[in-house]
């Protein structure tokens, strides 16, 4: 899709036109009828003889083959569509089925964290995990201070 709003340029009638054929992607469907069609809106552009854009063409090297490789992926989405159909489940879920598998979740990563603090704890060479996208729900609340900074404040504390 970039290739072609590259392509495009300021044109707006030919941006208008590469907007309804990307449509959208909510279903496997829509996202393989939108592919064909960018695809043959590419292939149209790529044999077009207006000059304008035969040189956009030129100077984003797009081809006919990079587009038929698309109208090829669209073919294979919808094979594998067709495969899976069977497979598909149509049952919603509610929120609050998702979130109970959430919690679910949460609890078993917040265990394995709490075993490798533990387990870190007793031999300094196991590494330790550190959360990035749950830190404050999973982070360990146990404060450790390092050795060396208690003796430190300590000596501090006795030259006063």
């Amino acid at each position: 899709m970039v290739v072609l709003k590259t392509i495009a340029g300021h044109n707006a009638a030919l941006q208008g036109r590469i907007k309804a054929a990307v449509g959208t992607a909510d279903t496997p469907e829509n996202l393989a009828t939108g592919t064909e069609r960018v695809a043959a809106l590419g292939l149209e552009l790529v044999a077009s003889t207006d000059p304008a854009i035969v040189l956009m063409v030129r100077v984003t090297r797009a081809t006919a083959a990079y587009f038929e490789t698309l109208n090829t992926s669209a073919g294979e989405l919808r094979k594998a569509l067709e495969v899976a159909r069977p497979r598909l489940t149509t049952a919603k879920v509610s929120q609050g089925e998702l979130d109970v598998l959430d919690g679910l979740v949460l609890h078993i990563l917040s265990d394995i964290i709490h075993i490798f603090a533990a387990a870190q704890e007793l031999d300094g060479t196991i590494p330790t995990l550190a959360p990035i996208a749950t830190r404050r729900l999973l982070a360990s609340h146990n404060k450790r201070t390092p050795k060396n900074s208690v003796e430190s404040v300590t000596e501090e504390t006795s030259e006063l």
